[in-house]
């Protein structure tokens, strides 16, 4: 009853994985980079569900479903890591560097995939206690990786609690992987303490095959749940599709009215310096409906909503580039409101035609030469 049970349970975690992966893979949003990373999560965690469910039952060569799993359980941590990155810079891009995250996965296919044609393939090691070594470093690399994910979360969250204005979808999100990979980084050191003992010394609970199993379904359907209560996380910001070309007509005291109440916002309180900021964001503290935020700055600037607000934090960065030559571009820009270097160089060099570097040293010879 209780194996029925546990089969019940993982089974629910193949399902709920599988329709998560197609749904991120081939949904289009301006997270789409992100949502790709945690499909193929998602893909890789279902296929280790049901690989454990042969394992469990007996059934198939071990050696070949090693040879498939092993190397999988030691993309969990990178994976998990670079989506958080990923997920809070949609700029950020991976390098050749990168490829060192998979070389303990290289590992484990360089000793498994010549085993799997030859049995005596380095006959000299014990099989059982290969088999031991890769499973405690498999528990210690993941641990590791979420530890890592998890300083990365707090620092996220840590900044924006520094803006009066950052609040919304996107930060309870962040709240959210904090806590969830907080306490699956105590389970995972309980787990791999148990497996230590056990190895060592023969006492033990023996919690990590069925932890594991229970973490990939409560991973996969917690971030699932989660995510599609604040459609925002994995559809987007719905501010990136207000923006249409032909905007409802509104009129011109309206328009007048809603931008008067923008500028002086802007101006004053300075919410543009909030890298979060969205157009729902906005449309709270003015009392604006988004549509007509939107219409009126279309109308008015002709611009979409980002565009409005990166005007605003090209003017800051002109302001701090004049006041302290001694900043250097990454602190201009985190000052500024803009979430990445990328997406500051971009919108400098569209509003200005210099690129910030140009502008610093022009403004610091006319400096000089007044």
């Amino acid at each position: 009853m209780q194996t029925n049970i546990f089969y019940f349970f993982i089974s629910l975690g193949i399902f709920q994985g599988f329709f998560m992966s197609v749904l991120l893979l081939f949904m289009k949003s301006e997270n789409s980079a992100a949502n790709r990373i945690l499909a193929c999560l998602f893909l890789n965690l279902t296929f280790l569900l049901f690989c454990m469910v042969f394992m469990i039952s007996g059934y198939g060569d071990m050696i070949f479903l090693r040879l498939f799993t092993t190397p999988l359980y030691f993309i969990l941590g990178p994976g998990i890591y670079f989506y958080v990155i990923k997920y809070n810079n949609s700029e950020a891009r991976f390098t050749i560097k990168d490829l060192a995250h998979l070389i303990p996965s290289g590992i484990a296919i360089a000793y498994y995939h010549p085993k799997f044609f030859s049995s005596g393939w380095a006959s000299f090691i014990d099989y059982n206690a290969i088999t031991d070594f890769f499973w405690d470093l498999f528990l210690v690399h993941l641990i590791v990786y979420i530890y890592f994910t998890v300083l990365s979360v707090r620092k996220i969250i840590k900044a924006s609690e520094k803006n009066p204005f950052s609040f919304g979808p996107v930060n309870s999100w962040f709240v959210f992987l904090y806590r969830f990979f907080t306490l699956l980084f105590l389970i995972m050191t309980v787990v791999t303490i148990d497996f230590r003992i056990l190895t060592n010394t023969g006492f033990g609970i023996g919690l990590s095959d069925n932890v594991i199993a229970v973490f990939g379904v409560f991973f996969i359907c917690g971030i699932s749940f989660k995510g599609l209560m604040h459609p925002a996380v994995f559809f987007g910001k719905p501010e990136i599709f207000s923006f249409r070309k032909n905007a409802a007509i509104m009129s011109p005291e309206r328009v007048k009215f809603i931008m008067n109440r923008l500028n002086s916002l802007f101006e004053k309180e300075k919410p543009h310096l909030d890298p979060h900021l969205t157009l729902p964001d906005l449309s709270e503290i003015t009392g604006f409906s988004r549509t007509d935020l939107s219409n009126a700055i279309n109308s008015d600037r002709n611009q979409n909503f980002y565009d409005y607000i990166n005007s605003y934090r090209v003017e800051t960065v002109k302001e701090l580039l004049s006041a302290n030559k001694e900043m250097n571009m990454i602190e201009v820009a985190q000052s500024s409101g803009f979430k990445s270097k990328s997406t500051f160089n971009d919108a400098f060099k569209r509003s200005t035609g210099f690129t910030p570097t140009e502008y610093k040293n022009f403004v610091t010879t006319e400096k000089t030469l007044i």
